[in-house]
């Protein structure tokens, strides 16, 4: 007779566990690997394009073909090539995915995204500059990286049941956001070295990776003779199929032996074997996907442009009134990826307490509208709003977008439908993410398209902000079905305008639904532990970048150019009777008015004042208007404004003083130069003068405000002046002055002013190696040198004796050798302890020379005159005293023949 007996036991729940462990390990590492691989393009974006803030950079900045005026469009070419081949093998990678090993295609896909990944840095040594290549390289990159995703998704789901999934897939999917923390350190560090190593090491680490999944991954657990979690067993009528009970257990027993061994599991498992794999139409088809397929689309076109841009961004927008260096920028982005991590983790877990995926959607789209838009206002007041700001954008854009694509996900691919044809997950994952890698692709072309277009260094953030409100309707539906809100489309849409379209204050309806709505659903969460987590990070992190942005300036000379500034000054009566010039030079605007610098970084201060009618407004001006700048509570977060406003505030105080003492009634023109880190801000107000040295090329930082520039003509016109023989209400000959208070019809109480304006006209330049001096100058400098003429004489004098103040005495000597007759000042900002360099310059086709004082001496009359009749306002960009050279050089040849 034949002996019974019972079947082995199951294995124990531990070593289960130890076994979803390591599937977890394994492709959490192996997608944070393929994000760290992609990021890379976006830390080098602004070393491979143009400095977008130096208006006047040299050619030869970037890495051809990126560094010219369609830079930033090239760059989002490469974003489109990359993204739009990766949406396309998306489609395909699911498709092949649930038909051959999944292991061996995981490592195949890591493989050839690592060997692509290296290729685009090779580039750098093998100074290639063919668009093509990139595009090419990107492409194929794009390929091999769409097979990542499906396949990580299809092993995860075959390990995890679905009670957890959200809080697990949650946590797990935080892979992104540490691959791109992961892939930007990298990058960042090894920045310095070349581009190329931005892009090898990621490539190897990849590769690594794929290495030990090859070796140790298990895709399926009923390889190790595991049940499978993701197939649940039906409860009986009887109770006896009754999972976790002791009865049911030993009815499961007693099954098994009567049936040969065999549990309605297996049946069901060999099932599902038999069954072919789902079709890609089919799949599009089941109930949910195509709705949750476009909602990834928009959101993940808002988290692809942070990725691939938001370096390129910080990079180019001054936090604190300072431009980061490109490590640094490289390194506070990962504050986005650190919100996403919490992000994609909150939403999980309040998708699992909901039991619903669409309404914790919906909730975090809803406050990540205007998370994006006081981001994109207030960012870049200081690095600690920028950081809180900046967790906040990655925490909600991240939390749906973490969802969707893993838990949705898994949940649509074992939906009741397909129950028991787990094989469409791999389908279903492809088809949402697919969608989502087309908006993907599609966000960051637009950010290029519009920065090459457009003068705002990150202009689409708004704009993707707005793209939210079109998907989170396609989720009310499910909102009502999961949780039984009574909310309509009409209220979800209602309370986002109130949201989106009042930009600089989100309005109170919003903010109560949203409040509320939150509240209910994470009651139980401790505030006042998140508040000081996030109080942590936020200090923490702040440091960090504090401390970066010091070893930079201090250390980093390979990537960024810091000047280091010293300067020299001279001034002389000339052959006038009185000395109405004047000047200053501070080295730190705000140590010398008994202030701290922001974060350590001097704003050094030089100015230029050339008086008429007396001194007093001159002097007035040179000991006030420094002050007034420091003391304005914007300075320095919002240097340009601070700048204008106090010229204006100058201008006012001055005339009130005048009122009281008459005796102190005169004008001045002013010209103000202030350098914080590698920025220069230049304000003109008058007929002073600023030259930059590029590279021995004069280059024009101020414009003369005199009578005879049609635009101020047209200004002054519109004002109710007029332009009398060459003068400003016959009185003045320049039409931009502080003081002058005393002068009727010259000075406007009210918002329009009078024709004579104390508003400077402002110019700003971020500082490149190419950058050799600053010279300012009155206009008596001006009336014997032209610019190219100061800046050669200037740059002779530097290469005999690398002495700034010296060669301002040389220069002003010089200027008074050649005849020159009103008061002479000049003030000399060198931004390199070495000499210029000694090179050819090259020169204008039309050659000139600088006339002499008594060549050049007619009056005004004439000189006007002699400009109408040559047409001197329709002549190319020269200096003005330039041309007016020429002409009087002609005249002479023309009497002396």
């Amino acid at each position: 007779m034949e002996t019974l007996t019972l079947a082995p036991p199951l294995p124990r729940r531990r070593s289960l566990l130890f076994h979803q462990i390591s599937v977890l390990l394994l492709t959490f590492s192996a997608y944070a690997a393929f994000h760290a691989s992609r990021k890379p393009p976006s830390i080098v974006k602004s070393v491979l394009g143009p400095e977008v803030a130096a208006a006047n950079a040299s050619a030869n900045a970037g890495w051809p073909p990126f560094n010219g005026p369609r830079g930033p469009h090239r760059l989002g070419e490469l974003d489109l090539a990359f993204l739009s081949s990766y949406s396309a093998g998306m489609y395909l990678a699911g498709h092949v995915g649930d038909r051959i090993d999944l292991r061996r295609f995981l490592a195949f896909g890591m493989l050839g995204s690592g060997i692509s990944t290296a290729a685009f840095g090779m580039g750098y040594w093998w100074a290639v500059h063919r668009l093509g290549f990139f595009l090419a390289v990107q492409i194929v990159s794009g390929l091999f990286q769409s097979i990542g995703w499906p396949c990580v998704v299809a092993v995860v789901g075959n390990w995890f049941g679905k009670s957890k999934r959200g809080l697990i897939m949650g946590a797990w999917n935080s892979h992104t956001s540490v691959g791109n923390i992961l892939g930007s350190v990298v990058a960042s560090s090894v920045l310095e070295f070349g581009w190329g190593w931005s892009f090898v090491l990621p490539g190897i680490l990849i590769i690594i990776v794929g290495a030990f999944v090859l070796a140790f991954l298990i895709v399926d657990p009923k390889d190790l003779g595991f049940e499978s979690p993701a197939m649940e067993i039906e409860m009986s009528d009887d109770g006896n199929g009754l999972k976790g009970s002791a009865n049911g257990e030993i009815a499961e027993e007693i099954g098994l032996l009567e049936s040969g061994g065999k549990s309605d599991v297996d049946l069901k498992a060999a099932d599902l074997d038999s069954k072919a794999a789902i079709g890609f139409l089919e799949a599009w088809r089941l109930p949910s996907v195509a709705p949750y397929a476009f909602c990834l689309f928009f959101s993940k076109l808002v988290a692809y442009t942070f990725l691939y841009w938001l370096p390129f961004y910080i990079r180019h927008t001054a936090v604190s009134g300072k431009h980061l260096s490109h490590k640094t920028a490289g390194i506070l982005s990962t504050i986005f990826d650190i919100g996403g991590v919490l992000g994609g983790i909150s939403a999980g877990f309040i998708s699992d307490r909901l039991g619903a995926r669409a309404v914790t959607s919906v909730i975090f789209l809803l406050f990540s509208i205007p998370s994006l838009i006081l981001y994109r206002l207030y960012g870049s007041i200081s690095m600690r709003l920028n950081i809180g700001l900046m967790f906040l954008s990655g925490y909600f854009v991240n939390g749906p977008y973490s969802l969707i694509t893993t838990a949705v996900a898994a949940d649509l691919g074992t939906q009741d439908m397909i129950k028991g044809n787990s094989r469409a997950l791999a389908t279903v994952t492809a088809i949402i993410d697919g969608t989502g890698s087309v908006g993907a692709a599609l966000g960051p072309l637009l950010t290029g398209l519009l920065t090459s277009q457009v003068d705002i260094p990150f202009p689409t953030d708004i704009l993707l902000s707005y793209c939210h409100q079109i998907f989170v309707p396609f989720l009310v539906a499910r909102v009502q079905h999961s949780c039984g809100l009574s909310l309509t489309l009409v209220d979800v849409i209602g309370v986002e305008c109130s949201i989106v379209f009042e930009e600089q204050m989100i309005m109170l309806p919003g903010i109560s639904f949203m409040g509320v709505l939150a509240y209910q659903i994470v009651g139980s969460f401790n505030s006042s532990l998140i508040l000081e987590c996030l109080n942590c990070i936020f200090n923490n992190m702040e440091r960090i970048c504090e401390n970066t942005v010091a070893i930079d300036g201090k250390q980093n000379l390979l990537i960024d150019f810091v000047p280091v500034t010293r300067s020299g000054d001279w001034s002389h009566i000339g052959s006038r009777e009185y000395m109405e010039d004047t000047h200053v030079c501070i080295s730190d605007l705000a140590k010398k008015y008994g202030y701290h610098s922001l974060d350590q970084e001097t704003v050094s201060f030089y100015g230029v004042f050339d008086g008429h009618g007396g001194k007093g407004a001159a002097h007035f001006v040179r000991d006030n208007l420094p002050r007034v700048i420091v003391e304005d509570a914007e300075f320095p977060l919002e240097l340009e404004k601070v700048v204008t406003r106090s010229f204006m505030q100058t201008d006012t105080q001055f005339g009130k003083i005048c009122d009281v003492q008459s005796t102190l009634s005169s004008g001045t023109t002013a010209l103000t130069a202030m350098i914080f880190g590698r920025s220069l801000l230049v304000a003109n107000a008058g007929d002073c003068r600023a030259v930059l040295s590029r590279l021995g090329m004069a280059v024009e930082m101020s414009k003369d405000h005199r009578p005879c520039c049609i635009k101020e003509r047209n200004r002054i016109e519109s004002l109710g002046g007029y332009i009398d023989d060459g003068y400003l209400n016959g009185q003045l000959a320049v039409t931009r002055a502080l003081g002058d208070w005393h002068l009727e019809g010259m000075k406007g109480i009210g918002e329009r002013g009078g024709p004579l304006s104390a508003e400077p006209e402002l110019k700003m330049i971020t500082l490149t190696k190419d950058d050799e001096f600053l010279m300012i100058g009155s206009d008596g400098i001006w009336d014997v040198f032209s610019n190219q003429n100061a800046v050669d004489f200037a740059r002779r004098r530097l290469q005999e004796h690398n002495d700034a103040k010296l060669c301002c005495k040389e220069l002003i000597e010089e200027a008074i050798r050649r005849g020159a007759m009103d008061n002479l000042t000049v003030v000399m900002v060198c931004f390199h302890l070495d000499p210029p360099a000694r090179m050819r310059v090259a020169r204008y086709t039309a050659p000139y020379r600088a006339l002499t004082a008594v060549e050049a001496g007619r009056s005004n009359a004439t000189t006007f005159r002699s400009c109408a009749k040559v047409q001197i306002f329709h002549q190319p960009p020269k200096e003005m005293s330039q041309v007016l050279n020429e002409i009087f050089l002609n005249k002479a040849m023309h009497e002396k023949s």
